[in-house]
């Protein structure tokens, strides 16, 4: 891991431009061109590094840098306010990082993480096209508990659910 800093950007949009698009521009009218500009853009990235409780990474994997997680932590989630909570807000990784264990074990560091800030719940967000990510999340315990949809013009509109999805990390 390494901490993504503002004078990244430039690396972490041209990551982003490689990893993203592969599997998500089916969703886009326009490949996915104005999420990733406007999500990876310098305002966007010190916003959100100014944000509190926040991690955001590189992940590197043999001297690579091959994806990013962003986990915010003490993020409520509608359906369990009596806890404390933990988001998954991104984790992307290239191709060249499947099948090699390391999203398993990104999964479990940040569970741990979250645990040790006191959270006693990850949850996060997915796309319901997404089966393979979904498939991978319910085998490491998460499961659906709401269905929610991506706000945004671009994408195309039949394709826009997602499940919020949560796991006890007690």
């Amino acid at each position: 891991m390494k901490e993504i800093l503002l004078g990244d950007q430039k690396e972490l949009h041209h990551l982003m431009m490689q990893i993203y698009p592969r599997v998500y521009q089916h969703l886009w009218r326009d490949g996915g061109k104005s999420y990733l500009e406007k999500t990876y853009s310098p305002g966007q990235l010190e916003k959100e590094l100014n944000e509190p409780n926040t991690l955001y990474c590189f992940v590197q994997y043999q001297s690579e840098t091959i994806g990013i997680i962003r986990l915010l932590e003490n993020e409520p989630v509608a359906n369990f306010r009596n806890k404390k909570a933990a988001k998954l807000q991104r984790i992307y990784l290239s191709d060249a990082a499947q099948g090699k264990g390391v999203g398993k074990a990104l999964m479990t560091w940040m569970q741990d993480r979250a645990r040790h800030s006191g959270c006693s719940i990850l949850w996060l967000e997915v796309m319901d096209t997404q089966q393979k990510a979904i498939g991978f999340y319910e085998g490491l315990g998460f499961q659906a508990f709401n269905e929610v949809k991506f706000e945004s013009d671009l994408m195309h509109k039949h394709l826009r659910g997602m499940y919020q999805m949560w796991k006890t990390i007690l």
